[in-house]
């Protein structure tokens, strides 16, 4: 699923227009997205944690010369589903 589908099902199931509902999901995601950036973790109760990870400078090899490289040290974005997502994707099959 995209943004556009998200926003589309959303707003059918709501009843509420697509621009609004477009809305309200860009001001969340720009919410999230600020929220991380200024150092804070977001936790969604249900779906799970996002937070920010210190990557550690280390040495790599680039794949197309095979020359060692330094990445530096850096900072990633990084998302930990809560339990009930993990048990909701393992039984889904079931």
């Amino acid at each position: 699923m995209n943004k556009a589908e998200l926003i589309e099902i959303t707003s059918k199931k709501t009843n509420i227009p697509a621009i609004m509902t477009e809305q309200v999901i860009n001001f969340a995601i720009d919410t999230l997205i600020e929220k991380l950036v200024s150092g804070e973790k977001v936790y969604i109760v249900g779906l799970g944690t996002f937070e920010i990870h210190k990557r550690a400078a280390h040495d790599a090899i680039n794949p197309q010369t095979g020359k060692r490289i330094n990445i530096g040290a850096y900072e990633a974005p990084v998302f930990r589903a809560a339990e009930p997502l993990k048990q909701k994707v393992r039984n889904r099959n079931k």
